[in-house]
């Protein structure tokens, strides 16, 4: 890269092994006068501001040479390039959120600095920028001028890019279009968060790119629930692409299947048809994250995900149908987190649903956790869910930990108490129960009776923990303290 192309960094450390400045303001003070006859000043004044030059440029001087003198400039490059390194990356975000403008900060503090990190192409392939105003050509020119200098220094190695765009830019086909194309392209993780509607234009010209490194893809267009419905239309090139985020917009995914991603998380407030192109397009899923608000949807083909490990699914107001619960097949599943909630509004939910959910999909886990809060609103109550929660688990012969959201008229604690005729227990390898509660379930002795109950009777089949977690605020505290010593004091007492 020619000089003429790097920022004036550094500029004030230039000087720094330059000759003496004290010397030269000395030379100039004993340079002869050629000027004779020519305004000349009087001796006295000439004496004074030659003094004042000489004492300002000995100042600078020693400070220079105090600067050269900290420990830190005695510190081996490779140390110091150690240090620079971690000052740009951060451990946030799985360790890929950069620190924006580091590399030219570091620059700027002295040439041996400088030297550094300009031959130090890994400081520079960390791209971490929030990009506030591009309304104008020149803002344009500027934005993408920094950014072209990360990818002329980074050499060729693949980039970790972090851009979060605040302004929608001046041209559908300006710079900065094409220097995040180019950034995609070399783009090793590609994290995209926006405020602006700028879908059609990022998924045209920067995300339908060959991206041969991309490992790593997340957007963001901040709060879900209240984002528009804007599609986000991908037609990836990107064959290591293992994880792939989505918050905000929804996913249309085309040019599938792909084959390499392992994880999905997609938070949205829309999921018709795209809900069932996971199952066509991500075939390999491990583990999937989803959460969409009034998604409700409808399928008459099996939906199976083979490999899949980890199920988290959140939504509000809408459960699965009837047909599509029953429809679910991940043989492979260890850990699921089911959430539902509902607003104040009238709603429905169909118990039978939940049963069919259960047994289909979470019939393998080993670790389960359950929150379907009807509310006041629902057409069914809070004991008719927890009734067909019972009737689920009796698949989940395999479950070690459940973790239970409780409300009114819960059934699954005295079920799980309760042996069969046959003498077996439902879910008979438990080892741990967790349950969150609310104020009004603190207050109960009818609760707090059965799960002493569960404590005492499935202490001699394998439970060794019971936690007792309470969700909002309450004065009685006190009484939870002693719930929770109670239910310890059964568990670790020994058998008799």
């Amino acid at each position: 890269m020619s000089t003429s192309t790097r920022p004036e960094l550094g500029r004030a450390a230039d000087g720094i092994s330059s000759p003496s400045t004290a010397q030269r303001g000395l030379e100039v003070q004993r340079a002869p006068n050629t000027s004779q006859g020519l305004l000349d000043p009087p001796d006295e004044a000439v004496q004074t501001i030659s003094q004042v030059a000489v004492s300002q440029l000995e100042q600078n001087d020693i400070a220079h040479d105090l600067e050269l003198d900290l420990p830190i400039r005695r510190l081996p490059v490779e140390l110091l390039i150690a240090i620079f390194t971690d000052a740009i990356v951060t451990s946030d975000f799985f360790g890929l959120i950069r620190r924006a403008g580091r590399p030219f900060a570091i620059a700027c503090t002295c040439r041996q600095w400088r030297d550094i990190v300009l031959h130090k192409p890994d400081l520079w392939s960390m791209i971490d920028y929030e990009i506030k105003e591009l309304s104008t050509l020149e803002d344009e020119e500027r934005v993408s001028r920094s950014l072209r200098l990360h990818i002329e220094r980074s050499s060729r190695l693949p980039l970790d890019v972090c851009i979060d765009l605040r302004s929608k830019p001046s041209s559908l086909n300006g710079q900065f279009w094409s220097t995040l194309s180019t950034l995609f392209r070399r783009a090793r993780v590609f994290q995209f968060t926006t405020t602006v509607n700028v879908h059609s234009t990022l998924t045209s010209q920067v995300l339908s790119q060959h991206a041969p490194y991309l490992s790593r893809l997340a957007f963001s267009e901040g709060d879900y629930r209240f984002a528009g419905k804007q599609v986000l239309e991908l037609s990836l090139d990107a064959p290591c692409l293992r994880p792939i985020e989505c918050e905000g917009a929804p996913v249309q995914l085309f040019s599938g299947p792909y084959p390499s991603v392992r994880s999905a998380r997609l938070h949205s407030d829309l999921l018709p048809s795209i809900f069932f192109n996971l199952f066509k397009w991500l075939p390999n899923l491990v583990d999937l994250d989803i959460y969409w608000y009034d998604g409700p949807t409808r399928s008459h083909a099996t939906l199976e995900l083979e490999y899949l490990e980890t199920l988290i699914i959140g939504g509000r107001n809408s459960f699965f149908y009837l047909d599509l619960a029953r429809l679910f097949s991940f043989p492979s599943l260890h850990k699921a987190s089911i959430k539902f909630g509902f607003d104040n509004q009238p709603n429905t939910i169909d118990p039978r649903a939940v049963t069919a959910f259960i047994r289909s999909a979470l019939h393998t886990v080993r670790s389960l956790e359950l929150d379907l809060d009807a509310g006041p609103y629902c057409d069914v109550s809070s004991a008719d869910v927890s009734s067909a929660i019972v009737d689920g688990l009796k698949s989940c012969t395999h479950l070690e930990h459940l973790t239970l959201h409780v409300y009114a008229g819960d059934a699954a604690f005295a079920a799980l108490s309760t042996p069969h005729a046959d003498g077996a227990w439902l879910c008979p390898r438990l080892r741990s129960v967790s349950a969150y509660i609310g104020r009004s379930t603190l207050d109960s002795d009818i609760f707090i009776k059965e799960t002493v109950s569960l404590a005492a009777a499935r202490r001699a089949t394998g439970l060794t923990k019971m936690e007792i977690i309470l969700k909002e605020y309450s004065a009685n505290y006190g009484r939870l303290l002693r719930w929770q010593d109670r239910l310890n004091g059964i568990l670790l007492s020994p058998e008799l």
